[in-house]
Parts: C-alpha cells; sequence; structure tokens
C-alpha cells in the first residue's frame, strides 16, 4: 500500500498542475476580455467625441452662414471643407 501512495500523490500533482493551469488560462480570458472591453470603452468614447466636436462645426457653420457670412470664411473659420459648407448652405436656404 505505500507503494500506491506516491502514484496516488503524483496523481493529485497531475491534478492540481492540471487545475492551475485551467485557472490561469481562464483567468488569462477574463483579463483578455476586460481589456477588451477597456479599449473598447476608450475607443468609443474616443469616437463620441470626435463626432460631438464635427457637430459642433457643423452647428457653427450653420449659425454663421444664417448671419450671412461667406462660405469661404465659414469653412477656414470651422475648419470644414468648402464642399462641405457649401452643402450646408444649400440645406439652410432650401428651409428659408
Amino acid at each position: 500500500e505505500e507503494a500506491r501512495m506516491p502514484a496516488e500523490y503524483e496523481e493529485m500533482a497531475r491534478r492540481d498542475e492540471a487545475d492551475r493551469r485551467q485557472g490561469a488560462y481562464s483567468q488569462g480570458r477574463i483579463d483578455g476580455v476586460e481589456e477588451g472591453r477597456q479599449e473598447g470603452l476608450q475607443k468609443g468614447l474616443q469616437e463620441g467625441r470626435q463626432e460631438g466636436r464635427q457637430e459642433e462645426k457643423i452647428e457653427v457653420a450653420c449659425n454663421l452662414l444664417r448671419a450671412k457670412m461667406p462660405v469661404d470664411l465659414v469653412a477656414k473659420g470651422t475648419g470644414l471643407s468648402l464642399e462641405e459648407v457649401a452643402r450646408l448652405a444649400a440645406g439652410l436656404s432650401d428651409t428659408v
């Protein structure tokens, strides 16, 4: 029976090692998911800020166009392209 004890201990050690590896693997997956979630959140926030800045530029451009500022100056002042400001101006003239 003493001869079986080391074999049983070896089996227990193998199982413990397998459990440890599985736990490390699972923790690695959990860490990876959390890291991905954080990266996604940061990317979403960045995109949201960019969209907000773009919307603000468009709003300012529309206000300047309503105040009869020339399209080229509105483009320079807002950083929008001449084409985009011209489209905005055309859209505003359609609603007036």
